[in-house]
């Protein structure tokens, strides 16, 4: 008998994975195999998530599939020039309207999930049907676990007990690499730069700052991206290290 299921959650009725049967620390959860892959050193189209997207856009069966699974997905990335360049090349191939292109692309950027032996031995990108209905949070219940590193097949494994009727969570942006280390609005910079939304996990309500209660905290952070781009890259080297002192004023 399964010890997960799939229900609504919290006030926007959003379908997420929670404990249908008590969880034990340790237990494997669930495995789940991709719907589709792409490596993570080969991209046709400059990203991963591009040529994700075009997978789905040349086989109407894995498309049909992917939409059947309802995930949410919401527009909040600026296009850039090559992105533009791009909806419209693919639109003309698969004769589709370039909003739908974009609507795809943005659905993959938001919830395909990276796969591979270990955080820093990544062997591609994928997209899944169950794994994708747990939420991401700052304290999570559970992690992910390679089954298959080559082929992208995944679980998840409990951290904490988990009681039924419980939401099962992740860190979307790893465990090894520091993250769940950083300060909430490190956590919440990197999230918003690369997957668009901020958390909202009991972890981040605690920390949340005094003065950012009753700001509208997407459009904070989206704000603050575009205007630091350039000097978080520099002071971070490619991770956004850097930002904290940039968001205090140092």
């Amino acid at each position: 008998m399964a010890k997960w299921k799939v229900e609504k959650w919290g006030n926007a009725g959003e379908k997420q994975l929670v404990a249908a049967a008590p969880i034990a620390v340790g237990e494997t959860i669930l495995c789940e195999k991709p719907l589709v892959t792409v490596p993570a050193d080969q991209h046709e189209l400059g990203t991963y998530a591009w040529d994700l997207t075009h997978k789905l856009l040349a086989n109407a069966s894995l498309r049909n599939t992917y939409y059947s699974w309802q995930l949410k997905s919401e527009d909040v990335f600026p296009p850039l020039h090559n992105d533009t360049e791009i909806e419209r090349l693919l639109a003309k191939r698969y004769g589709v309207q370039r909003t739908l292109v974009r609507k795809l692309y943005v659905g993959v950027v938001t919830n395909n999930i990276v796969f591979g032996a270990g955080e820093k031995a990544i062997t591609g990108y994928g997209m899944y049907k169950t794994l994708s209905r747990a939420n991401h949070s700052c304290d999570p219940s559970a992690a992910m676990v390679a089954v298959d590193p080559v082929a992208g097949e995944q679980g998840l494994a409990a951290k904490l007990p988990i009681q039924p009727g419980q939401e099962i969570t992740w860190s979307y942006c790893g465990e090894d690499n520091g993250f769940l280390q950083q300060d909430y609005l490190i956590r919440n910079l990197s999230l918003v730069r690369d997957m668009g939304f901020v958390c909202r996990c009991s972890r981040c309500k605690k920390e949340l700052p005094s003065d950012l209660k009753g700001v509208d905290r997407l459009r904070f952070f989206m704000d603050f991206l575009a205007q630091h781009e350039d000097s978080i890259t520099k002071r971070a080297t490619g991770t956004l290290a850097g930002a904290g002192d940039l968001v205090q004023g140092k």
